[in-house]
């Protein structure tokens, strides 16, 4: 709602689409137009507080740790993960094994050519978590590169580590595990196994780096949050007012049933278990006709 005694009211309403989104990072105040708008005929900026928001801060703050199931909500993603661990253990143990039996210790062109698949990957994890974290025109610029650059890090390490640790064991393992049974163990661990371990990672990742607006947007997108959703029923009266009801459904019905044989003013699609429930989210707002 407006600051300066106006009773303009400002309102933004996102409950309806495939996912909630945050409300906990929502600023208390906004200046309409932006400081940085684009318009040609700028008018003078006028603040607005906010006033209300649904799904409650401590309801939208308790929704965002959700994301860590990120790997369970979004077996696609996982599956991404897990390919791009496996591509990235391919090439560091070839790497490794060339350079333990033929390297010597001396950087040679070789060993730059058995290197550059690693190298490659690297710079795809690192640009691609930067340009993830860059994806919101509205974060802080530098602060998104810098985290983005830290997830990218952060995941390279942990491939890297897994590869090391496979790397020793093919040269340290039983003899009675031969080798082709051994990658095909390797490829499968790393594939679900690391995979899943990375969609942890970025999940973590996400949580902290909503804390500083970025990547807040996928924080609640990558969970898919069905619930909480609202909608705006409007009545304009005979005088010419207009009444705005904020409306909120807490839960949302996953089954229905089919009841053509109702009266004709109902619904012909009814939930099988539990009625759905509408709340107002606020009091109504009315806005007279002559503010219009």
């Amino acid at each position: 709602s407006a600051d300066d005694g106006d009773a303009g009211v400002r309102i933004t309403c996102g409950t309806g689409g495939a996912y909630l989104v945050a409300t906990h990072r929502l600023p208390d105040a906004i200046e309409v137009p932006a400081p940085r708008s684009r318009m040609r005929h700028r008018t003078e900026p006028q603040r607005f507080s906010l006033r209300t928001r649904y799904p409650d801060k401590l309801t939208s703050s308790w929704l965002a740790p959700g994301i860590l199931r990120l790997g369970l909500r979004n077996p696609g993603f996982w599956a991404l993960l897990g390919g791009l661990h496996t591509a990235l253990l391919v090439a560091l143990v070839f790497a490794l094994d060339y350079g333990r039996h033929f390297g010597g210790g001396l950087v040679s062109i070789q060993t730059l050519r058995a290197s550059f698949p690693c190298l490659v990957l690297a710079a795809v994890y690192l640009y691609a978590a930067v340009l993830f974290a860059k994806i919101d025109r509205h974060s802080p610029r530098r602060t998104a590169r810098i985290v983005g650059l830290a997830h990218g890090l952060a995941q390279l390490a942990l491939g890297t580590a897994w590869a090391v640790g496979v790397f020793d064991l093919h040269h340290d393992r039983p003899t009675w595990l031969p080798d082709s049974v051994l990658a095909v163990l390797a490829v499968a661990a790393t594939f679900v196994v690391v995979g899943f371990a990375s969609t942890l990672l970025t999940g973590m990742y996400l949580l902290l780096a909503s804390q500083l607006d970025v990547n807040l947007n996928e924080v609640f997108a990558g969970q898919s949050i069905e619930d909480y959703k609202g909608f705006l029923r409007l009545h304009v009266g005979r005088d010419g007012d207009l009444t705005i009801y904020p409306i909120r459904l807490a839960k949302v019905c996953h089954a229905w049933r089919a009841a053509p044989g109702d009266a004709a003013e109902d619904p012909w699609l009814r939930p099988v278990s539990d009625p759905l429930r509408a709340e107002l989210i606020e009091e109504p707002i009315r806005v007279r006709r002559q503010e219009m």
